[in-house]
């Protein structure tokens, strides 16, 4: 009998750890310092060294920033690397892998889908313009 309470007690404990870390970890994934790795416009990789400079950050309050680089000319037609845009946003995890991102109040809902490991993630995105599908694939590794 003792054997058997023994065993119910090891098989609870087990199984209520967990679950609890592993919905609270797949949940707060987004959690931290992401800078650009790629991105693909129409399958074509459109990123460069300058813009992978940019990185996002999602705190875990719900609150997050973005720091963007782009290339630009100079007034001697060179290419210069610049900080384009810095940013503040909000964000809340909606349901499994959509967020809600609310940036100068703009609100978009976006499905990012992370790597198995979680060190990187990706969001897609299509639309139509004069019946041309568009297609922009942007991804972010931790840092």
């Amino acid at each position: 009998m003792k054997k058997i309470i023994l065993l119910l007690i090891t098989i609870v404990s087990l199984s209520s750890c967990s679950s609890n870390d592993d919905d609270t970890a797949s949940l707060n994934a987004i959690i931290g310092n992401w800078q650009l790795k790629s991105m693909t416009e129409n399958g074509e990789e459109s990123s460069t060294d300058c813009t992978k400079k940019s990185t996002l950050t999602f705190l875990e309050n719900g609150n997050g920033s973005n720091i963007s680089y782009d290339e630009n000319y100079d007034g001697n037609g060179n290419v210069v690397c610049k900080n384009d845009d810095n940013g503040t946003s909000t964000w809340q995890n909606s349901t499994g892998s959509i967020y809600k991102i609310i940036e100068d109040g703009d609100i978009s809902e976006v499905q990012i889908t992370f790597s198995q490991d979680k060190s990187t993630f990706s969001i897609e995105m299509s639309e139509t313009f004069n019946d041309e599908v568009y297609s922009l694939i942007i991804t972010y590794k931790k840092i």
